[in-house]
Order: structure tokens, then sequence, then C-alpha cells
């Protein structure tokens, strides 16, 4: 029966994301700071939607991109360092990620050590 609602147009999810012409979907999950960032744009620009404020942000910045307005901010970002290191330069100088670093809780303990024989 959904089956049927879908193919006749109705509000049945799917599995990719709710579009029903299969064009697919993704979600984000954005952080306090993001999300206040995002309403005041909806608010300032009367986007009606968080995924409109990411549209039209993507838009204007390419925009901005092609014109040559950002350069001198690109600029200023790459001389400060900012950004997120390659790759291979993201975990610490010893070459282990903070991952690591936590006991993992599937491994199997140490053995207790032997007493020390008396004398």
């Amino acid at each position: 029966m959904a089956d049927q609602d879908r193919e006749q147009g109705g509000r049945g999810r799917s599995r990719q994301g709710g579009q029903r012409d299969g064009a697919g979907g993704f979600r984000i999950r954005l952080s306090d700071n993001e999300l206040q960032a995002a309403r005041t744009l909806q608010e300032a620009f009367q986007l009606r939607s968080t995924v409109a404020v990411l549209g039209f942000s993507l838009r204007t910045m390419a925009d901005l991109l092609e014109q040559g307005a950002l350069d001198e901010v690109i600029s200023q970002q790459k001389r400060s360092g900012g950004g997120r290191p390659p790759r291979g330069e993201r975990r610490g100088g010893d070459g282990q990620g903070q991952r690591d670093a936590r006991p993992n809780p599937f491994a199997r303990p140490s053995k207790p050590a032997a007493p020390e024989p008396e004398p």
C-alpha cells in the first residue's frame, strides 16, 4: 500500500531520504554555533529553511570567489595557517591519533604481575 502511495504521488518516505524522484539526499549535523549562524542568515535574507541557507551560502561564496572578492580573505587564511592540515599531518607527533590514546574496551586484560619469590 505504501508503494502505491509513492507511485501516485503520496507522501510516503522512501530509502532515498524522502525524495520521490530518486535524487537522494544527505543529513549533516550542525554545531550550536553553525545553527545560530544559519538562523541569523535565514532571518536576514528571509529564507525558509536551513537547507535554503546552505544553498544560498554556497552560491554566494562561489560568486564572490569567481569575482575575486575573496582573494584577500583566502590569502590571509593561508598566511595564518588556517584550515585543516593535510590528512597525514593531523596526528600527534608520535604518529598516533587521539583515538589510539583511549583504552580499548574489548582488549584482553593484562596478566597480573608474578609475585616476587620470598628468600
